[in-house]
C-alpha cells in the first residue's frame, strides 16, 4: 500500500454533514424512481415533476391531468418517526413537514388526489382507535 493510500485509510473526515445530506438525498432518488416504477409496471397514466411542488409530484393523467398526489420523501436514522419530528419548524414557509403536506390540499383543493409521507423508517404514533403504531402500520390515514 502507498503511503498516500495508508495516510487517507487512516485519517478520519472533519466532518459528515455532506455524506448525511447526500444519503438523504440518495434515498430520494430511489424512492422517486421505485413509485415511478410501480405506476409505470401498473400500466397508469402520469407524469412525474421533481422537486417542483414536493419531493415527487404524480400528475395523473399526463395530457390533461384530472388529480394530483404530492409526496414528502424523507429518509431517517436510527429511530422511528414521532409526530413531533414532523411538526419541527425549519425552512421557508409553510415550515413543517404537516404544514407542506396541508398547504397543497388549500392550493390545489379538490384536485388533490393524495398527499403522501413516504420514509424508510417506522412510525410511533398514538392511534385514534387506541394503542400505539408498530413497524406494521406502513399506511397512517
Amino acid at each position: 500500500m502507498t503511503a498516500t493510500a495508508t495516510v487517507i485509510l487512516q485519517a478520519q473526515p472533519r466532518e459528515k454533514a455532506g455524506a448525511r445530506t447526500s444519503a438523504r438525498f440518495a434515498f430520494q432518488v430511489h424512492a422517486s424512481i421505485v413509485k415511478l416504477l410501480e405506476l409505470h409496471e401498473a400500466g397508469h397514466d402520469y407524469r412525474p415533476l421533481f422537486d417542483h411542488f414536493d419531493d415527487l409530484t404524480i400528475m395523473v393523467g399526463s395530457g390533461e391531468p384530472t388529480g394530483v398526489r404530492f409526496y414528502q420523501i424523507k429518509g431517517r436514522e436510527p429511530g422511528p418517526w414521532k409526530p413531533g419530528n414532523l411538526c419541527t419548524v425549519s425552512g421557508d414557509s409553510p415550515r413543517t413537514t404537516i404544514g407542506k403536506m396541508y398547504h397543497h390540499t388549500v392550493a390545489f383543493g379538490g384536485q388533490v388526489e393524495a398527499a403522501i409521507f413516504l420514509t424508510n423508517a417506522p412510525f410511533e404514533f398514538d392511534l385514534a382507535a387506541g394503542g400505539s403504531s408498530t413497524p406494521d402500520h406502513m399506511a397512517i390515514a
